[in-house]
């Protein structure tokens, strides 16, 4: 008994399997080491893919801020570039957290059946979230395209004053004028599509970036799940002549 506590302590031979492998792998791998040397060794056989995104997620942010996004609020402008950075390297992150669970999972999917390999498929899901969050902001930009309620309340919280102060005055002119010099209904709808379009600019860029930056890595970290299991032994529960000499 107390030979069997000291292989498991000693990272020997647990529940009949040798570990050596594994435990070499942990020796001679910085990215299992964890803490910011992990975390870049990680990412640096793919040129730090995750980081160079988060890079140009903050270029273009700041390119928005002086562009395409002048007529929102700087307040909610400066959110955006904030929120989305961090969340990127929050994305980057968690990818390299996942390693091993993404390789359980692709471990259990040999064994799987039905939806649960469809479920836990890493490839599906890289592709899945970004069109997701595209789809949400499609229809966000779609509501207040057709509401005008939904209009009016995106304008008075997140549009520049000097802006808003220009779209009502364009509005009461629009009202004013006789009723047989009125624009019509086509272009009424362009005029809101450009009003509209610097609040669909902004959450593309913030959806898009964060939802790339998740997908490069858990598409690295299944990578680096494949090297692994490429290298390691398999675990218990696919190996059946363990299993059996243990139920015997």
């Amino acid at each position: 008994m107390a030979q069997k506590r000291q292989n498991g302590q000693s990272g020997g031979k647990r529940c009949g399997s040798d570990n050596t492998p594994w435990d070499n792998w942990r020796a001679t791998h910085v990215e299992e080491q964890g803490g910011i040397e992990g975390l870049l060794a990680f990412y640096e056989p793919h040129f730090y893919l995750p980081f160079l995104i988060t890079a140009l997620a903050l270029a273009f942010g700041l390119m928005g801020m002086v562009g395409l996004w002048k007529d929102i609020t700087s307040a909610a402008r400066l959110l955006a570039v904030a929120v989305t950075v961090c969340l990127c390297l929050v994305a980057a992150v968690a990818g390299h957290s996942a390693r091993h669970e993404i390789r359980e999972q692709e471990l259990l999917n040999r064994v799987r059946r039905g939806y649960g390999t469809l479920l836990s498929d890493i490839r599906l899901r890289a592709i899945v979230v970004p069109a997701f969050f595209l789809l949400l902001v499609s229809l966000v930009t779609y509501n207040m395209i057709t509401s005008d309620t939904v209009w009016k309340l995106a304008r008075l919280f997140l549009l520049d004053p000097a802006y808003l102060e220009q779209v009502e005055r364009e509005e009461t002119i629009s009202d004013t004028t006789p009723e047989d010099e009125q624009s019509d209904e086509a272009d009424g709808l362009r005029k809101r599509i450009i009003q509209v379009l610097p609040f669909a600019l902004m959450g593309i860029y913030i959806t898009f970036m964060i939802s790339i930056t998740y997908s490069a890595s858990l598409l690295l970290a299944l990578s680096y799940a494949k090297k692994m299991n490429a290298a390691l032994p398999q675990p218990i529960f696919l190996r059946e002549d363990l299993l059996k000499d243990r139920a015997a």
